[in-house]
């Protein structure tokens, strides 16, 4: 059914290109958004096409406890060959998928930010890497601050 759905997209964005009513950049935007919408973990992961492997070739830098859920630091760095897409979930947010990266080619993959915590929760790094989904996680405690109230 999410295929479908994606190939519908992607046809009505082509043509709309094609026709010049929206620019390529506004129809990846469009299609980038999809999995931010979603409001469970096992939703926005299957947005992003399929369940991730476990890799200790992704690193995760998180607190294990963050006194400002806020503004919580990650960071992700990967060391599979040919990572085009960093994506980082917060399982316990009202929408799990946190923030997505999409890696030029010839790119250190490594990305640095902070993220808003609604809650302790597991934060979890999910690279593609020639064509598949990799995937580590860790627990992240808030004790204040968080962006649920």
């Amino acid at each position: 059914m999410q295929r479908r759905l994606m190939l519908k997209l992607g046809g009505v964005l082509a043509t709309l290109v094609t026709s010049g009513v929206v620019t390529q950049a506004e129809a990846l935007a469009a299609v980038a958004r999809t999995g931010f919408d979603s409001k469970t973990l096992d939703g926005a992961l299957a947005a992003l096409g399929s369940r991730p492997a476990a890799s200790d070739q992704v690193l995760l830098n998180t607190l294990e406890v963050s006194e400002d859920g806020a503004a919580t630091p990650v960071g992700v760095l990967s060391k599979l060959p040919d990572t085009t897409e960093i994506h980082v979930l917060v399982e316990k947010n009202p929408t799990p998928l946190a923030v997505s990266f999409h890696i030029p080619a010839g790119t250190v993959p490594e990305v640095n930010f902070r993220l808003k915590m609604a809650e302790s929760s597991r934060v979890m790094a999910v690279v593609r890497a020639q064509g598949k989904l990799y995937a580590l996680s860790r627990q992240t405690a808030v004790v204040m601050g968080s962006c649920g109230g």
